[in-house]
């Protein structure tokens, strides 16, 4: 219907709107119409890319601002999850965690049910265990993603039950600084991180880590070959760490980077 109706003839579907409208509701429905028409412009340029990067939550620690507004995303065919879009623009699907609702996606399986639309790309991001190449930017992110809820935040949890009063507030604190980029932060916040950082020695090693995994996508060249090379290195360092978590996901990384290829983009 999009390419042999619309595309030919633009104007059809507004116009069929306004006719259903003024159908359904008389007079009010030319009022209708209008808020029809407003609603993605304004709300998708407007409350999405102004709201959409200054408040929410973010599931990636993509390079700009972007977060996702609210886990429920039904007003805007899925763009208050704006972090996730972000992190993987070409994906029809963009909740990626249990709690979210996409009900874009949602029509979008509706079609593809009913044989009007076919799905090219059905997930938000590949799984750990796919492709890892630098040049897919949306892996680095799941990569470190995992990273933190799999390695640093329960070890910061666990740190938090052994310590006193005044350090567990110092620690929840800088929970949110430890999953951004140094660059990001201001003097005040660096100088927090490091004082939380100070407190466990196991959680300053996940942390280096974790700065180390992300300047892997930052080598000069970023070559294929470079960069499986240094995965295993940083696997075999993280495995000869001490923490068993750590060690955990460097296996979980290893097996990524012996699975097939193509396998792993399908």
């Amino acid at each position: 219907m999009e390419r042999r109706l619309y595309s030919r003839h633009p104007a059809a579907g507004l116009g069929l709107m306004l006719l259903i409208d003024l159908l359904c509701f008389g007079a009010l429905g030319l009022s209708i119409w209008a808020i029809q028409m407003v609603w993605i412009p304004f709300f998708a340029a407007g409350v999405i890319n102004g709201l959409g990067h200054w408040s929410g939550y973010r599931n990636f620690e993509t390079a700009d601002a972007s977060t996702n507004l609210i886990p429920f995303a039904v007003l805007i065919g899925g763009e208050e999850l704006h972090n996730n879009h972000h992190a993987a623009p070409a994906s029809p699907r963009l909740s990626f965690r249990c709690f979210e609702l996409d009900i874009g996606w949602a029509y979008i399986r509706l079609l593809s049910w009913l044989r009007l639309a076919r799905i090219r790309q059905t997930g938000l991001l590949p799984k750990l265990a796919a492709d890892l190449s630098p040049k897919t930017w949306s892996s680095r992110l799941h990569v470190l993603s995992d990273y933190a809820r799999q390695v640093l935040l329960p070890l910061l949890k666990r740190e938090c039950q052994d310590a006193s009063r005044p350090q567990r507030r110092l620690l929840r604190r800088a929970r949110w600084l430890m999953l951004r980029e140094t660059r990001k932060l201001t003097e005040q916040q660096r100088h927090c991180l490091e004082r939380s950082l100070s407190l466990s020695r196991r959680l300053a090693i996940a942390y280096d880590y974790q700065l180390r995994l992300r300047a892997l996508w930052q080598l000069p060249g970023r070559s294929t070959e470079m960069l499986r090379l240094a995965l295993q290195d940083w696997c075999q360092d993280a495995r000869q760490s001490g923490i068993d978590s750590l060690a955990e996901f460097a296996e979980l990384v290893l097996k990524a980077q012996q699975r097939d290829p193509a396998l792993a983009r399908t």
